[in-house]
Formats: C-alpha cells, structure tokens, sequence
C-alpha cells in the first residue's frame, strides 16, 4: 500500500528537480544558544518561510556585505576618473607648473 504523503511528497521532489527549481542544497548541521534558535523560529514564522530558508537568507546578505567591505584602494576608487579632465598630463614633473611652489 502506497501512503498518499509519500506519492505527493516524491512527485513534487520529481518534478522540482526535473524542472530545476530548487538548485542543488547540501545539508548542514550546527549549534546555536537555545535563546538564538527560539528567535530563529519566531523570526521564520513571522515571515512565513522555513529556518532554513531564513537562516540561508541570513547567512547570504552576511557574506555579500563582508565582501562589499574588502578594502579597496585610492587608485581602484578614482580608476574611473583617469582621462576624465582635460589639462597637462603630470603637473608634478612639468618645471612651468612647479614655479613658485613652496615658497
């Protein structure tokens, strides 16, 4: 006898894998304070999604900000800006532009 969950249950993993859905998800197992897990729960309830799916939310817009703080430098912040003005190309090693500099 075939329970009816089960058929349900197997033709919608079937058909969300054959459709490409749902990408690809390795499980995971981790440990976290009672009062964080309980604040998991409700905050997942609230939002009417699963604790998995909030904590996978969770952890993506984390790593997406750690990333976005990378340090940069002066000239990758400026890159675009190099040929953006007109005038001479190095004031510092032209002897008319020095003229009368630090005096």
């Amino acid at each position: 006898m075939i329970i009816p969950n089960v058929v349900l249950l197997y033709y919608t993993m079937t058909y969300s894998l054959f459709r490409g859905d749902e990408p690809e998800m390795t499980p995971i197992s981790l440990k976290m304070p009672t009062r964080l897990a309980l604040e998991v729960s409700e905050a997942a309830r609230r939002r009417g999604v699963s604790r998995s799916a909030l904590i996978r939310e969770a952890l993506e817009a984390f790593l997406r900000a750690e990333r976005s703080d990378e340090a940069v430098s002066a000239l990758s912040l400026a890159s675009g800006l190099a040929g953006a003005f007109r005038g001479p190309a190095d004031l510092s090693t032209n002897p008319n532009h020095m003229r009368g500099f630090g005096q």
